[in-house]
């Protein structure tokens, strides 16, 4: 469906029907607002969530699910993606393998396709500081089949994505055994409180060990797929312009050697989440402005009225609401040149541009987009602090037209090739 045509044709909120679902779209930037605020609480998400949860394994009936899921569950995200928790149990297990990792790249082949890079650097690190140091960490294969297949399995013809349900149960056993260990060992090893109080909430209420297991790998799933193809378009928008890798490259060691001593270890030392590199958080907030869509769905679960200044008007209970933010995202007048990668577009100025809807707002505001940022943050810093990056391709590639999740597929990858730097940064542990 091409929303902006419709945008263009009928105005900022309209009504269509697929069969007999009405779906309402909003493009208006406030009345986006006034539905991610849902403020009359008339919005809900319950049914979404069922619709990724069943593909992912869980197996009890959706009204089963109101207090383990939404009652403990998803609640409990809230703490555990905080700022705070981030900094005091993921920062340093993130940090640490991920300079492995990176470090590791000097042993391998020259030239890597992109979303390989993104894969070998940041699955193992983030799923060691999110899960603890004893999880399973030969899932990555498993993963990419499970996340390329996820759409089918949502589908009618779930039963044709054989690769998918294997490796969905293949992760769903690995999920059943870490939580039973977890049992076992009065969970020892993690390495903090937050996700222990996580995992009790998924285990409280009448769920079967299998549907923990699969809230678990929902958790995991949506830790990974978006922030995969954030990292992959960040690095691909900033290959095709080299004035902005070399702008980044030069405020990433100009920023470590002034603040941090010329160390990159140094940043662990950091009691918030990296500070201080104003033109990364631009290039990564522009990046997901460039390929975010339109993924914010709610069913009304009572009729209501949603006015913002002149604009107002009722939605109906069993309807559907649709906000659509790439159409906000792609607008001129909102964001000037809109079509074009500017790296320097949220630097803090005079014409500092708004900032996007991409993390959604208010109550139905992205639980996990502080360690989105902060992950794409310091992946960044250390990728062009180690290594001269470089690829022999000179286009972008397309927008899939099939993507469904919050962040567009490339059609195609990308070569990157990558050369060690020697700039006396490279010595930590």
């Amino acid at each position: 469906m091409n929303v902006w045509f419709y945008r263009k044709r009928y105005g900022n909120f309209y009504r269509f029907s697929v069969g007999t679902q009405n779906i309402v779209v909003l493009s208006d930037r406030t009345l986006l607002k006034a539905m991610f605020a849902n403020r009359s609480k008339s919005l809900g998400a319950k049914k979404v969530h069922a619709r990724i949860f069943g593909p992912l394994g869980i197996r009890c009936a959706l009204d089963e699910l109101e207090i383990p899921l939404h009652g403990h569950f998803l609640p409990s995200l809230d703490h555990l993606l905080s700022k705070s928790v981030i900094a005091k149990d993921m920062k340093n297990p993130f940090h640490c393998r991920l300079h492995v990792r990176f470090r590791n790249l000097e042993n391998m082949t020259y030239s890597f396709t992109l979303s390989e890079l993104v894969g070998y650097t940041a699955y193992e690190p983030l799923t060691i500081a999110f899960f603890g140091p004893s999880f399973h960490l030969d899932t990555y294969a498993d993963y990419r089949i499970l996340d390329t297949s996820l759409l089918t399995l949502m589908g009618p013809l779930s039963f044709t994505a054989r690769s998918g349900i294997r490796a969905r149960n293949r992760l769903l056993e690995i999920f059943v055994s870490y939580i039973r260990e977890r049992d076992r060992s009065g969970s020892r090893d993690i390495e903090g409180e937050a996700l222990s109080h996580t995992l009790n909430s998924v285990r409280s209420g009448s769920l079967s060990i299998r549907d923990q297991a699969a809230c678990l790998l929902g958790l995991h799933w949506s830790l990974h797929t978006n922030l995969h193809r954030s990292m992959f378009w960040m690095v691909a928008f900033i290959l095709e312009d080299h004035n902005a890798l070399e702008r980044l490259c030069s405020e990433i060691r100009e920023t470590i050697t002034k603040r941090y001593g010329g160390s990159l270890d140094a940043l662990r030392e950091e009691t918030s989440l990296l500070p201080g590199f104003p033109l990364v958080d631009s290039a990564i907030k522009e990046s997901i402005r460039m390929v975010g869509l339109s993924s914010s769905l709610r069913e009304v679960e009572f009729d209501t009225n949603i006015t913002s200044g002149d604009l107002s008007f009722v939605i109906r209970r069993g309807d559907y609401v649709f906000g659509d933010t790439r159409a906000i995202h792609v607008d001129n007048s909102v964001y000037p040149d809109a079509a074009t990668y500017r790296v320097d577009r949220f630097l803090a100025g005079t014409e500092k541009a708004p900032n996007t809807l991409t993390w959604g707002s208010g109550e139905h505001i992205c639980k996990g987009r502080f360690l989105a940022q902060y992950a794409m943050k310091l992946w960044l810093i250390m990728l062009l602090e180690m290594y001269e990056i470089s690829s022999p391709e000179s286009a972008l590639p397309e927008m899939d037209p099939k993507s469904w999740s919050a962040i567009a597929d490339p059609v195609g990858d990308i070569t990157v090739c990558l050369r060690r730097r020697n700039n006396g940064i490279l010595n930590d542990a």
